[in-house]
């Protein structure tokens, strides 16, 4: 650390000895002398959730009557992203979706369900609400129509739950949860591997969310 000193006295120097003598000098730090800045504190963010870890605890969730009991079903595959739009549909990927480990197809061309929860009153309820039928690598997308625009999650995706969860519009922002199954259990129960993905929470909002 480098200061500046004001002296007050006399200080002699005997060249000759090759010496300083400064006596009984009286060293004062200097005022005007600049210090060095205190350390920033620099927060560190919490790292993110790992990935194929649910989110919420399932196995405390509600589940509708008209939706098999999935709960207990392992971990197979991990959710990667999720797309929320006012103006189109939502998209949907996951470690499974296609590819040679994809989840098999039991319906036709139709493939897997897609699970919604919503905590309403401090308890989690979810139903079994939309039947994916997009497998293609570049063919992404849940067919309900725009997922944000006003009514329109208790109008087709879980209308069928009963209540609270039936009637019930997540305000924007709020955190709802989200996993999918290999399988159709849209008020069925047809698979022939019994998997899921993990649950994720995102905000009831606008934006692309990966995992």
């Amino acid at each position: 650390m480098k200061m500046t000193f004001r002296v007050q006295g006399t200080v002699t120097i005997d060249f000759g000895a090759a010496t300083v003598d400064i006596g009984s000098l009286a060293l004062t730090p200097d005022a005007t002398a600049p210090s060095a800045p205190p350390p920033v504190s620099v927060p560190v963010p919490p790292p993110p959730p790992p990935r194929g870890v649910d989110q919420i605890d399932l196995s405390q969730a509600v589940l509708t009557a008209q939706s098999p009991d999935v709960r207990g079903w392992p971990i197979g595959a991990s959710m990667t992203e999720i797309g929320l739009s006012a103006s189109e549909g939502m998209s949907v990927n996951f470690t499974k979706r296609n590819g040679p480990n994809a989840w098999p197809i039991v319906m036709g061309a139709e493939g897997e369900i897609q699970y919604i929860g919503c905590k309403i009153n401090g308890q989690w309820h979810i139903a079994g609400s939309i039947l994916c039928i997009s497998r293609g690598p570049n063919d992404n997308y849940v067919p309900t129509g725009p997922t944000l625009q006003p009514g329109q999650v208790p109008a087709n995706w879980y209308y069928f739950a009963g209540n609270p969860l039936a009637t019930y519009q997540p305000q924007p922002g709020e955190q709802v949860a989200w996993f999918v199954t290999a399988g159709v259990q849209r008020r069925t129960d047809i698979h022939t591997i019994a998997e899921r993905t993990n649950v994720v929470l995102v905000p009831f909002s606008p934006g692309a969310y990966t995992f």
